[in-house]
C-alpha cells in the first residue's frame, strides 16, 4: 500500500507527464469532433478566479484538522471556496471572454 501511494506521488510530481497526457488527449477529442464534421471555436476568459473565494483556515481549528486528515487519507487537502447568498452563487465580477473565428481544420 505504501510503494503504491509513493507511485502516485512521483507521477503527480511529474507535472510534464500529467500535462502531455491532457494535451494527448485534448488533440485525440479535437481529431475526432473534426472527423464528424464540428467546428471547434477556441475560447479564451479571464477573470475566474475572482467569482470565489478561497477559505483558509487557522491552524489548530477543526476545519484545518479535517484538511490535515483528508490530506492524509487522499494524498491532497481539499479546498473549500465560498462566494455569494449561500455560498453557492459567485461574487458579481466581470468575467472578459474573447472567442476567435471557429476552426474547421487542423
Amino acid at each position: 500500500m505504501k510503494q503504491e501511494k509513493t507511485q502516485w506521488k512521483d507521477f503527480l510530481e511529474n507535472i510534464s507527464v500529467l500535462q502531455w497526457i491532457l494535451t494527448f488527449l485534448l488533440l485525440v477529442g479535437a481529431k475526432m469532433a473534426l472527423e464528424f464534421g464540428a467546428d471547434l471555436m477556441p475560447v479564451y476568459s479571464y477573470g475566474e478566479n475572482n467569482i470565489f473565494r478561497q477559505v483558509t483556515f487557522s491552524e489548530g481549528s477543526v476545519g484545518w484538522r479535517l484538511q490535515q486528515l483528508l490530506k492524509k487519507i487522499m494524498g491532497f487537502a481539499p479546498c473549500l471556496f465560498v462566494g455569494e447568498h449561500w455560498f453557492w452563487i459567485p461574487y458579481h465580477c466581470p468575467v472578459t471572454t474573447f472567442e476567435s473565428p471557429s476552426v474547421t481544420e487542423v
